[in-house]
């Protein structure tokens, strides 16, 4: 899909991997990633978002979960990293790198808790009151307190197959209450996901009904007294996605992944930064291993 993009913006990238090929330094279903490109992108995505006062998290996608880039992203000023599954929480935790937000599309499995709430990730996404429990006896055997993320939805919300789950807005009332006797849970913002997304038929990004979710999910917490509540808001988060989140001044936290290595299909339709800088949704198989910056340095791009 992003190929035509990627040779015209990036040729460089495209040589060295089939020059490392040739050389036959890496293998098939192989990650090669422009890394200077990669975090010339992740740079201008982070000052956007001090600019609209929305903090952001990383998402390593589909560039191998590389540690090396989870590293310098944090050097470059990211808090840390969201990792929708345990095994990307396993190598994150294996190599040092914060954890903001665990559990978003799986919610961590519950043989997985007693590592994860170690860790003490910034906050756990969570969509039924079973895995709340889990989490708040293994937070209580720990002697901790674990902030929540609320997974919510509507019917008229935009969802993809298999991601179906989550709490109504009416199921909201009685779940907080249910979460006010447990000791060792703090709920702590809400989340939907996608709350913007690619419009085609415009050439832009536009938000989705998941929007108004959120900000009728806010105001429910707001009313019971909930301070300080985490609205993260990703999908599709880039530089133009941060500039329109103006709009809607209670988005609190984001998550770029495909702005980070130019793969939004934004950047296939239009010539705008970021840079394509890794391969785009199905240009490699997941389970590759990462070059980065090892074989690339020796072709001249890291």
């Amino acid at each position: 899909m992003f190929l035509k993009q990627t040779v015209k913006r990036n040729p460089m990238l495209v040589e060295t991997g089939f020059d490392l090929m040739r050389r036959k330094e890496i293998l098939p279903d192989t990650y090669v990633v422009d890394t200077d490109a990669y975090l010339a992108n992740a740079a201008k995505i982070l000052a956007e978002g001090k600019r609209q006062g929305v903090d952001l998290y990383f998402m390593l996608k589909q560039t191998g979960r590389s540690p090396w880039l989870a590293r310098e992203l944090v050097k470059l000023g990211y808090a840390g990293a969201v990792a929708v599954d345990f095994r990307e929480a396993q190598v994150l935790m294996d190599h040092g790198i914060p954890i903001c937000n665990v559990g978003h599309l799986v919610q961590c499995p519950r043989g997985f808790l007693k590592e994860i709430v170690a860790y003490e990730p910034a906050y756990m996404t969570v969509f039924s009151l079973e895995k709340i429990r889990e989490i708040d006896l293994e937070a209580a055997a720990q002697g901790k307190t674990m902030k929540l993320l609320l997974k919510v939805v509507q019917d008229q919300d935009m969802l993809y197959s298999g991601q179906t789950a989550g709490f109504s807005l009416d199921e909201l009332p009685a779940l907080l209450d249910a979460l006010d006797k447990l000791e060792h849970v703090q709920v702590a913002g809400v989340t939907s996901f996608p709350a913007f997304l690619f419009d085609e038929a415009r050439g832009q990004i536009e938000p989705t009904h998941n929007l108004e979710t959120l900000a009728k999910a806010r105001q429910i917490l707001a009313d019971r007294g909930i301070e300080e509540i985490n609205v993260n808001a990703p999908s599709a988060t880039c530089v133009r996605t941060l500039q329109a989140m103006k709009d809607y001044p209670f988005i609190s936290r984001a998550e770029p992944g495909h702005g980070l290595s130019g793969s939004q299909l934004l950047l296939w339709r239009r010539s705008l930064p970021p840079v394509p800088c890794a391969p785009g949704p199905g240009g490699a198989v997941a389970g590759g291993s990462g070059v980065l910056p090892g074989a690339a340095a020796a072709a001249g791009v890291h």
